[in-house]
């Protein structure tokens, strides 16, 4: 997460608009849950060979999706933990990801994270976090990527 973000949210300098959404958003329960957009962007797609390998990534590569079945939730303490399960993916999503597997070492994904906006109140939308990813491993379960505010 940003550092100006947990900044607003300590409550250090004035929220944005973003800012005060995502404070609601992060609520257990919260209606907005299903507001949550992922963005992931594969930053090195001529190392892929293949062409449905390369046409998936020309079309969908760092294109925003609702991740709002994709994702559960959970507070612990002052930590806010999302866990993403490949298998509620759509049929072509899993389809790519297991038939790719044994090519992750080599990909470079970068991810980004946005609360969607859909009153004008809480505009300008606004990337909330981000992580890329390297020598991604399928089997290693990524600990320690939330982050504290």
């Amino acid at each position: 997460m940003a550092e100006w973000v947990k900044k607003q949210l300590r409550g250090e300098e004035p929220e944005l608009p973003c800012v005060t959404q995502l404070r609601t958003w992060s609520k257990v329960g919260d209606p907005m849950h299903k507001h949550f957009k992922s963005i992931a962007r594969v930053a090195n797609p001529e190392e892929f060979s293949g062409w449905t390998v390369r046409s998936l990534i020309s079309q969908y590569n760092g294109k925003p999706f609702l991740s709002n079945k994709t994702h559960t939730m959970e507070r612990h303490g002052d930590k806010l933990v999302l866990c993403f399960d490949v298998h509620s993916f759509s049929f072509l999503a899993r389809k790519s990801y297991f038939e790719q597997v044994e090519m992750f070492p080599k990909l470079i994904l970068d991810i980004g994270f946005v609360v969607e906006s859909r009153e004008s109140k809480y505009l300008p939308e606004c990337l909330i976090g981000c992580v890329r990813i390297m020598k991604f491993d399928p089997e290693t379960e990524l600990v320690g990527i939330s982050d504290r505010f």
